[in-house]
Protein backbone atom coordinates (compact mmCIF):
# COMPACT_ATOMS: atom_id res chain seq x y z
CA UNK A 1 0.00 0.00 0.00
CA UNK A 2 1.75 3.15 -1.21
CA UNK A 3 -0.66 5.03 -3.48
CA UNK A 4 -3.11 7.72 -2.45
CA UNK A 5 -6.58 7.15 -3.92
CA UNK A 6 -9.16 9.89 -4.53
CA UNK A 7 -12.50 8.70 -5.91
CA UNK A 8 -14.57 11.64 -7.16
CA UNK A 9 -18.19 11.40 -8.26
CA UNK A 10 -20.37 14.16 -9.70
CA UNK A 11 -24.13 13.69 -9.54
CA UNK A 12 -26.05 13.79 -12.85
CA UNK A 13 -23.06 14.90 -14.89
CA UNK A 14 -23.56 14.31 -18.61
CA UNK A 15 -20.68 12.51 -20.31
CA UNK A 16 -20.67 14.94 -23.23
CA UNK A 17 -20.49 18.04 -21.02
CA UNK A 18 -16.70 18.21 -21.15
CA UNK A 19 -14.73 20.61 -23.29
CA UNK A 20 -12.11 17.87 -23.73
CA UNK A 21 -14.88 15.81 -25.31
CA UNK A 22 -15.61 18.59 -27.78
CA UNK A 23 -18.65 20.24 -26.22
CA UNK A 24 -19.24 23.55 -28.05
CA UNK A 25 -20.24 25.55 -24.94
CA UNK A 26 -19.21 23.88 -21.71
CA UNK A 27 -15.72 24.69 -20.41
CA UNK A 28 -14.25 22.26 -17.86
CA UNK A 29 -10.53 23.12 -17.59
CA UNK A 30 -9.86 21.15 -14.39
CA UNK A 31 -11.59 18.00 -15.62
CA UNK A 32 -9.82 18.44 -18.95
CA UNK A 33 -6.49 18.47 -17.15
CA UNK A 34 -7.37 15.28 -15.29
CA UNK A 35 -8.31 13.64 -18.59
CA UNK A 36 -5.09 14.70 -20.30
CA UNK A 37 -2.90 13.54 -17.43
CA UNK A 38 -4.70 10.22 -17.08
CA UNK A 39 -7.14 8.07 -19.03
CA UNK A 40 -10.59 9.08 -20.27
CA UNK A 41 -12.90 6.15 -20.92
CA UNK A 42 -15.08 7.33 -23.79
CA UNK A 43 -17.27 4.21 -23.89
CA UNK A 44 -17.95 3.79 -20.18
CA UNK A 45 -21.68 3.67 -19.53
CA UNK A 46 -23.68 3.96 -16.34
CA UNK A 47 -25.23 0.58 -15.65
CA UNK A 48 -28.56 1.89 -14.41
CA UNK A 49 -30.48 4.76 -12.86
CA UNK A 50 -31.46 6.55 -10.66
CA UNK A 51 -28.92 7.34 -7.95
CA UNK A 52 -28.93 4.33 -5.63
CA UNK A 53 -28.98 1.65 -8.36
CA UNK A 54 -26.32 3.44 -10.39
CA UNK A 55 -24.08 3.86 -7.38
CA UNK A 56 -24.63 0.25 -6.34
CA UNK A 57 -23.22 -0.82 -9.70
CA UNK A 58 -20.36 1.67 -9.45
CA UNK A 59 -19.40 0.62 -5.91
CA UNK A 60 -19.81 -3.14 -6.34
CA UNK A 61 -18.86 -3.59 -9.99
CA UNK A 62 -22.05 -5.59 -10.51
CA UNK A 63 -24.90 -5.47 -12.99
CA UNK A 64 -28.22 -4.29 -11.60
CA UNK A 65 -29.76 -7.70 -12.25
CA UNK A 66 -27.22 -9.11 -9.78
CA UNK A 67 -27.10 -6.51 -6.99
CA UNK A 68 -30.90 -6.01 -7.33
CA UNK A 69 -31.01 -2.40 -6.18
CA UNK A 70 -33.86 -1.24 -8.39
CA UNK A 71 -34.77 2.13 -6.86
CA UNK A 72 -33.68 4.68 -4.28
CA UNK A 73 -34.28 2.86 -1.03
CA UNK A 74 -33.82 -0.72 -2.21
CA UNK A 75 -31.47 -2.37 0.34
CA UNK A 76 -28.00 -3.38 -0.81
CA UNK A 77 -27.26 -6.95 0.25
CA UNK A 78 -24.45 -6.94 2.82
CA UNK A 79 -22.94 -10.07 1.28
CA UNK A 80 -21.75 -8.12 -1.77
CA UNK A 81 -18.20 -6.83 -1.89
CA UNK A 82 -17.61 -3.17 -2.65
CA UNK A 83 -14.84 -0.65 -3.29
CA UNK A 84 -14.63 0.49 0.35
CA UNK A 85 -14.27 -3.06 1.69
CA UNK A 86 -11.68 -3.75 -0.99
CA UNK A 87 -9.75 -0.67 0.12
CA UNK A 88 -9.88 -1.88 3.72
CA UNK A 89 -8.36 -5.21 2.73
CA UNK A 90 -5.60 -3.30 0.97
CA UNK A 91 -4.74 -1.57 4.24
CA UNK A 92 -6.59 1.72 3.80
CA UNK A 93 -9.14 3.38 6.05
CA UNK A 94 -11.46 4.68 3.30
CA UNK A 95 -13.01 8.04 4.15
CA UNK A 96 -16.25 9.43 2.74
CA UNK A 97 -17.08 13.07 2.13
CA UNK A 98 -20.62 13.52 0.87
CA UNK A 99 -22.97 10.58 0.44
CA UNK A 100 -23.31 7.13 -1.14
CA UNK A 101 -27.12 6.70 -1.10
CA UNK A 102 -27.11 2.99 -0.26
CA UNK A 103 -30.02 1.73 1.81
CA UNK A 104 -29.02 -0.50 4.71
CA UNK A 105 -29.44 -4.26 4.63
CA UNK A 106 -32.26 -4.76 7.21
CA UNK A 107 -30.21 -7.48 8.90
CA UNK A 108 -27.71 -4.80 9.94
CA UNK A 109 -30.29 -2.53 11.56
CA UNK A 110 -29.99 -1.86 15.28
CA UNK A 111 -33.73 -2.43 15.68
CA UNK A 112 -37.13 -1.57 14.20
CA UNK A 113 -36.61 2.12 15.03
CA UNK A 114 -33.30 2.39 13.15
CA UNK A 115 -33.75 5.50 10.95
CA UNK A 116 -31.76 3.88 8.16
CA UNK A 117 -34.62 1.43 7.49
CA UNK A 118 -36.68 4.34 6.17
CA UNK A 119 -33.97 6.09 4.20
CA UNK A 120 -32.05 5.56 0.97
CA UNK A 121 -29.22 7.74 2.30
CA UNK A 122 -27.25 5.08 4.16
CA UNK A 123 -23.45 4.95 3.98
CA UNK A 124 -21.86 2.17 1.96
CA UNK A 125 -20.35 -0.46 4.30
CA UNK A 126 -16.62 0.03 4.71
CA UNK A 127 -16.52 3.82 4.56
CA UNK A 128 -15.63 5.98 7.54
CA UNK A 129 -17.92 8.95 7.00
CA UNK A 130 -15.99 12.14 7.71
CA UNK A 131 -18.59 14.53 6.28
CA UNK A 132 -22.14 13.33 5.72
CA UNK A 133 -24.23 15.46 3.36
CA UNK A 134 -27.76 14.04 3.12
CA UNK A 135 -30.64 15.72 1.32
CA UNK A 136 -31.39 18.13 4.17
CA UNK A 137 -27.86 19.65 3.91
CA UNK A 138 -28.06 20.69 7.56
CA UNK A 139 -24.31 21.06 8.10
CA UNK A 140 -23.90 23.26 5.03
CA UNK A 141 -26.86 25.45 5.98
CA UNK A 142 -25.49 25.84 9.50
CA UNK A 143 -22.13 26.78 7.97
CA UNK A 144 -23.81 29.49 5.88
CA UNK A 145 -25.67 30.86 8.87
CA UNK A 146 -22.46 30.92 10.92
CA UNK A 147 -20.92 33.05 8.17
CA UNK A 148 -23.69 35.63 8.25
CA UNK A 149 -26.03 34.40 5.52
CA UNK A 150 -29.73 34.64 6.26
CA UNK A 151 -30.90 31.33 4.83
CA UNK A 152 -33.84 29.11 5.81
CA UNK A 153 -33.48 25.57 7.08
CA UNK A 154 -34.76 24.39 3.71
CA UNK A 155 -32.18 22.70 1.50
CA UNK A 156 -34.04 23.17 -1.77
CA UNK A 157 -34.50 26.90 -1.24
CA UNK A 158 -30.87 27.33 -0.23
CA UNK A 159 -29.66 25.36 -3.26
CA UNK A 160 -31.82 27.52 -5.54
CA UNK A 161 -30.18 30.67 -4.17
CA UNK A 162 -26.58 29.53 -4.65
CA UNK A 163 -26.03 32.21 -7.35
CA UNK A 164 -26.57 34.84 -4.63
CA UNK A 165 -23.43 33.76 -2.76
CA UNK A 166 -19.69 33.62 -3.56
CA UNK A 167 -18.18 30.34 -4.76
CA UNK A 168 -16.36 29.73 -1.47
CA UNK A 169 -19.73 29.27 0.23
CA UNK A 170 -21.18 26.82 -2.29
CA UNK A 171 -22.07 23.24 -1.44
CA UNK A 172 -19.13 21.97 -3.52
CA UNK A 173 -16.64 24.25 -1.78
CA UNK A 174 -18.03 23.15 1.59
CA UNK A 175 -17.19 19.53 0.81
CA UNK A 176 -13.81 20.38 -0.73
CA UNK A 177 -12.75 22.43 2.29
CA UNK A 178 -13.47 19.52 4.63
CA UNK A 179 -11.61 17.13 2.35
CA UNK A 180 -8.54 19.37 2.14
CA UNK A 181 -8.49 19.84 5.92
CA UNK A 182 -8.57 16.07 6.35
CA UNK A 183 -5.83 15.56 3.76
CA UNK A 184 -3.53 17.93 5.66
CA UNK A 185 -3.86 15.63 8.67
CA UNK A 186 -2.82 12.45 6.85
CA UNK A 187 0.66 11.05 7.44
CA UNK A 188 0.48 8.02 5.19
CA UNK A 189 -1.33 6.60 2.17
CA UNK A 190 -5.03 7.43 2.13
CA UNK A 191 -8.23 6.55 0.30
CA UNK A 192 -10.95 9.20 0.05
CA UNK A 193 -14.27 9.36 -1.76
CA UNK A 194 -15.46 12.87 -2.59
CA UNK A 195 -19.12 12.54 -3.59
CA UNK A 196 -20.36 15.88 -4.93
CA UNK A 197 -24.02 16.84 -5.42
CA UNK A 198 -23.46 19.18 -8.34
CA UNK A 199 -24.52 19.52 -11.10
CA UNK A 200 -27.64 17.78 -9.72
CA UNK A 201 -30.71 20.00 -9.79
CA UNK A 202 -31.64 22.55 -8.75
CA UNK A 203 -29.58 23.73 -11.73
CA UNK A 204 -27.78 26.59 -10.03
CA UNK A 205 -24.21 27.53 -9.32
CA UNK A 206 -22.32 30.15 -7.35
CA UNK A 207 -20.65 33.35 -8.47
CA UNK A 208 -18.85 34.04 -10.74
CA UNK A 209 -19.96 31.06 -12.85
CA UNK A 210 -23.64 31.92 -12.43
CA UNK A 211 -23.14 35.29 -14.14
CA UNK A 212 -21.88 33.73 -17.38
CA UNK A 213 -24.04 34.36 -20.42
CA UNK A 214 -24.37 32.21 -23.50
CA UNK A 215 -26.28 32.60 -26.71
CA UNK A 216 -29.61 30.84 -27.08
CA UNK A 217 -29.01 27.30 -28.28
CA UNK A 218 -31.53 24.83 -29.64
CA UNK A 219 -30.90 21.58 -27.79
CA UNK A 220 -33.12 19.17 -29.70
CA UNK A 221 -36.04 18.78 -32.01
CA UNK A 222 -37.45 15.28 -31.71
CA UNK A 223 -40.54 13.40 -32.75
CA UNK A 224 -41.05 9.95 -31.29
CA UNK A 225 -43.78 7.35 -31.60
CA UNK A 226 -44.09 4.02 -29.84
CA UNK A 227 -45.02 0.88 -31.73
CA UNK A 228 -48.67 1.16 -30.76
CA UNK A 229 -48.85 4.60 -32.48
CA UNK A 230 -49.51 6.46 -29.23
CA UNK A 231 -47.37 9.55 -28.62
CA UNK A 232 -44.39 8.80 -26.40
CA UNK A 233 -44.03 11.65 -23.87
CA UNK A 234 -40.58 13.11 -23.43
CA UNK A 235 -39.43 13.93 -19.93
CA UNK A 236 -38.41 17.44 -20.88
CA UNK A 237 -41.13 18.16 -23.43
CA UNK A 238 -42.22 21.78 -23.36
CA UNK A 239 -45.87 20.92 -24.08
CA UNK A 240 -47.64 18.29 -22.03
CA UNK A 241 -49.12 15.50 -24.15
CA UNK A 242 -47.16 16.48 -27.24
CA UNK A 243 -44.96 14.09 -29.14
CA UNK A 244 -42.53 16.83 -30.08
CA UNK A 245 -39.69 18.39 -28.16
CA UNK A 246 -38.16 21.64 -29.27
CA UNK A 247 -36.22 23.17 -26.42
CA UNK A 248 -34.09 26.28 -26.25
CA UNK A 249 -31.99 27.32 -23.30
CA UNK A 250 -30.73 30.79 -22.57
CA UNK A 251 -28.17 30.97 -19.79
Amino acid sequence: MSLNVLLITLDQFRADCLSVAGHPLVKTPNLDRLAKQGVRLTKHYSQCAPCSPGRASLYTGMYQMNHRVVANGTPLNRSFDNVALLAQRAGYAPALFGYTDQAIDPRDATGPDDWRLNSFEGVLPGFDCKLFIPENHVLWIEHLRANGFDVPMDAQKVLRTEPDRPAEFGISAFLTDHLLTWLDQQNGPWFAHASYLRPHQKLRTTQPMSSCRFRTVTICTLRTKCFCNFPMPLRHSTTRGSDTCARSITE
